[in-house]
Parts: C-alpha cells; structure tokens; sequence
C-alpha cells in the first residue's frame, strides 16, 4: 500500500479523478433504467460531476438499487479521490518549499566560501607586505590563487607565512575567526539538507570539527601554525580572481557536488 501511494503524484491522482467523472458519465447515459430520466453524454456529465462533488441539487437522481449503487461508489471514489489529491498536492508544494530552502543555503555556503577565500587572500598579502618591500607584495587578486602564486614565488612567500603564523596574534586570530564563520555556514547546510551521501558527510562534518578542534590547541603550539598554514593552502588553491578554474578546488567540487544532490533531491 505504501509502496502503491508513493507512486501517486497530485497531477496523476487528477487524472484519475476525471476519468472516474467520464467513466461514471458514460455509465449514466447507457442505463437508463437507473436514472429517473434519460440523459443524454451532456447532461450525464453534468450529473456525474455533481455525484462525485456530493453537490447532489436534486433534478436528475437515481431510482433503483443499481442507481443507488452506482452513484454511491461514485461518490465514496470521489471523496477519497479529491483527499488523495489535497495531500499529494500539499506534499508537493512542501518538498518545493523546502528544495528551494536547500537550494537557498547551498548558495548562501558558496557566497560563504567565496567571501571566505577574498578575506584569506587580503589577510595573506597584508601580512606578507609587513615583511617585504612594498613594490614586492602581493595584490589581493594574486592571492586568490594563493597555491600558483606561492609556487611561482619559489615558496618565499609560503616561508613569510609560515612564520608570521605562530608570530603574528593578529593574523592568526583573524583566520581563525574567518574559519569558524565558514566552518558555521557549512554546519548550517548540513543541518538544512537531508544528506545521505557519507562521502560529503564525512567532509563537511571534517571542518566543522576541525574548527572547534583548533580553539583546544595552544595558541603557542606550532601544531595550530602548520595546520592553519595547510588549511589556507588547501582553501585558496584552485580560483583565480575571475573565478576561473586554475587547479583541483577540493572545497568548491564538495559544494558543487552538495549542489547536484539537492537539484536531484
């Protein structure tokens, strides 16, 4: 029964509901001993649209058992037909709402992401700019494909990072906190979408706990240096400042991959 009524869609069970009013009526119009006059395929529709709306004016009615019997199962079909109809649709327009709510928060996680990657990029290129010549930092826009850039300055930069890390409070302090409003946005999708791929489970659920594992490391530990070195890496490779494509963006192929499961969904 479960398996027959998952089958149903509103716009089928609307079908079936005006079949049921052509069946009845064409029914009506051949027995003409059931009905107290004979009707003709007009006025048995009409007398079959009143039966199966309980509407019932009176003028045409049935006048022996068979009458009886016939406009009785068309009516109990139309009133289980027309609640079958009310719920499905109700249904359907709530799985509507609620995609378009999951699809809402999937692009709220991108605009996250992206925002994310442009404040990675500033807080990187100013803290390289503190420590070389002016004409020899970083623009913001280079930083954002932070792993390219590293590797075509020979990695002196990546070094300028890696030490400013555990030196620097304030930049430190403000990846960090850029992280945990991310590792938010993506806790917040999570609990929005129904998720039953393990796969994006397991790595989304990965970096939420990441974030609050770092707020239990020391904040003289060189572990909380390396790890936030590594996660900058990982988050700004891939895009360049038009958003094009330059390496394997792990972070933005899981969004992707979110996205695709929701417009399935």
């Amino acid at each position: 029964m479960t398996r027959f009524l998952s089958f149903l869609t509103w716009k089928k069970i609307l079908v079936g509901y005006f079949s049921v009013i052509f069946i009845f009526a064409a029914i009506y119009s051949e027995c003409d001993s059931c009905i107290n006059e004979k009707l003709d395929f007009t006025k048995s529709i009409y007398f079959s649209i009143v039966t199966i709306t309980t509407l019932g004016y009176g003028e045409i009615y049935p006048v022996n058992e068979l009458g009886y019997l016939l406009t009785s199962i068309e009516t109990l079909t139309g009133i289980a037909t027309f609640g079958l109809l009310l719920n499905e649709f109700t249904k359907y327009q709530s799985n509507r709402q609620e995609k378009l709510r999951q699809e809402k928060r999937v692009e709220q996680l991108k605009n996250a992401y992206h925002y994310f990657r442009v404040h990675m990029a500033d807080f990187c290129a100013a803290a390289i700019s503190t420590i070389t010549h002016k004409e020899q930092a970083p623009a913001s826009y280079d930083m954002m494909g932070f792993r390219e850039y590293l590797e075509n300055n020979n990695n002196r930069n990546a070094n300028i990072l890696k030490e400013a890390l555990p030196r620097n409070y304030k930049f430190r302090a403000m990846i960090m906190t850029e992280y945990k409003i991310y590792a938010r946005q993506i806790e917040l999708a999570c609990s929005t979408i129904n998720l039953h791929d393990t796969r994006l489970l397991d790595f989304f659920y990965t970096h939420i706990s990441q974030s609050v594992r770092l707020e239990a490391v020391s904040e003289a530990s060189e572990t909380l240096s390396e790890t936030l070195f590594n996660l900058i890496n990982d988050i700004m490779a891939g895009i360049d400042a038009n958003g094009d494509r330059r390496d394997r963006d792990i972070y933005m192929g899981y969004i992707n991959s979110l996205e695709s499961h929701v417009s399935q969904g």
